[in-house]
């Protein structure tokens, strides 16, 4: 069977992420996760190209000589802040029994569907499929039909924050093969959309200058939100009491705070000297 390489990269708050993996036989192998640290980006605005940029190339070149891979193109990952959740319903012809190319017609007539103003879609996920009188959340492959109904949700990302990152990413010289919201690729990677089928799941990103707040029910990301306030609150918290430097601070919140912890640990932690 074929191996597949492929390369994801996210502009993350403080450093550019891009993880390379290889499908085999139906299964993800991560052969790279590179980062590279930046001072680029502030919440989810990007405030300089050039920083991302240089960021993003030293994030290739080292995952490329690592590899001894050529990375041209990747998956982005982009901000879902402000995006906004249309259900859709289509109907679809069927001659004979349902096929492959019946369901790519129909994401391809919702990929093309208008979307909102100052908006570009982002993602559409089929939620439910409706044969013969009944529903099923999975494809249905051969199934003999006249008809079969598709429920889809798509999901549109704000131009005005989605196109600066694509941007950067261009300007790196990268291709992009498509682009994804993080909490449609949070969910996915915590499983939250079976996890939210029977009940609601509300998931918490913490970034320095935000706190997003993500809703998902029956197996679908319903509405997010966030707040102007992340953990730059501690961070300012420990530089005045302990006069500790910022970039030290961050990497002690950032790498040594375990959020699963019931109580603080008294574990000494050797973080600075002069």
């Amino acid at each position: 069977m074929e191996k597949q390489i492929i390369a994801a990269l996210e502009i993350a708050d403080r450093e550019v992420r891009l993880l390379v993996g290889q499908f085999y036989n139906g299964r993800l192998n991560i052969l790279k996760v590179e980062r590279v640290s930046h001072l680029g980006v502030v919440g989810y605005t990007i405030m300089s190209e050039s920083i991302i940029v240089d960021a993003i190339k030293k994030a290739v070149e080292n995952a490329s000589r690592n590899l001894g891979v050529v990375i041209e193109s990747v998956i982005l990952m982009v901000p879902g802040i402000h995006m906004k959740r249309l259900n859709k319903q289509l109907h679809v012809p069927i001659a004979g029994r349902v096929s492959e190319l019946d369901i790519r017609r129909a994401y391809r007539e919702l990929l093309n569907s208008q979307a909102p103003e100052s908006y570009i879609l982002t993602n559409v996920l089929f939620s439910k499929y409706f044969v013969n009188g009944s529903s099923t959340r999975k494809m249905p492959l051969n199934e003999r039909c006249e008809s079969i109904a598709i429920e889809a949700d798509c999901y549109y990302g704000k131009q005005s924050i989605i196109f600066p990152y694509v941007g950067c990413v261009e300007a790196s010289g990268l291709r992009i093969i498509d682009i994804v919201l993080d909490d449609l690729a949070f969910a996915k990677e915590s499983s939250l959309f079976e996890a939210s089928i029977d009940k609601p799941i509300i998931a918490l990103t913490f970034a320095e200058k935000i706190t997003k707040f993500s809703l998902y029910h029956q197996g679908s990301l319903l509405s997010n939100d966030y707040v102007d306030k992340g953990f730059d609150v501690f961070m300012r918290k420990l530089e005045n009491t302990l006069k500790i430097p910022q970039d030290v601070v961050h990497g002690l919140i950032y790498y040594n705070l375990d959020l699963l912890n019931t109580a603080p640990l008294d574990d000494p932690i050797f973080i600075w000297s002069t």
